[in-house]
Formats: C-alpha cells, structure tokens, sequence
C-alpha cells in the first residue's frame, strides 16, 4: 500500500508549523516551549543549506502555534524523500514530531 506523505517544494521557501502544542499532563496550549527542526535525507543526515537546527518562532497571540522555515535553497532534488523532524521542549518535558515529505518541481 502507497504511503501518503506532505510535499515540499523545490526552489521555495517552505514553511513549517507546529500547531496545538499542548501540556500532556493539563491539556493547554504550551507557550514559551522551545522549537528546533532538522530536514534529514534518506539516510538520515542533515540536508545541505538548510539550517541545522531549524528554530522556531512562537506566533504572537496564537498559544501553541509554532512556525519554522526550510530555505528555498535546500539541497534536495525533485523525487528526493525527506524526514522533517521537529523537537519541542517545555517545562523538563519533551516531544519528538517526524513527518515525512517528498521533493515536487514548483508547479
């Protein structure tokens, strides 16, 4: 069975959110948590030209919302697969957030 995965754009700058980041032990939306991504390749190394690790920015007045960016000049090719994997760490408790994406041709 095919694996559905998100996509990432080839010459553009993406943008990545971390949304409804909340306490396990209260439910509420986390604020003031510190964000970090990596773009890893197929074989789990950093891709190239991207920030090693991604930081993330709180977006005012949204709890919870959380937004980094991949550079439009990534080192990655159309058809390559990547693992964006977002660490978030608020409090003495940590989380871990892999998503995996395929490069497509800017349309």
């Amino acid at each position: 069975m095919p694996t559905e995965r998100e996509s990432i754009t080839l010459g553009a700058t993406m943008v990545i959110e971390l949304c409804n980041l909340r306490d396990t032990t209260t439910n509420a939306l986390t604020t003031g948590a510190t964000v970090t991504g990596q773009v890893l390749d197929s074989a789990g190394s950093p891709v190239g030209s991207v920030p090693n690790p991604i930081t993330f920015t709180e977006v005012s007045g949204r709890s919870g919302l959380y937004r980094g960016e991949i550079p439009s000049g990534a080192s990655v090719s159309v058809g390559d697969i990547v693992t964006v994997v977002v660490t978030s760490a608020s409090g003495g408790a940590t989380g871990k957030h892999r998503v995996e994406a395929i490069v497509q041709e800017f349309p």
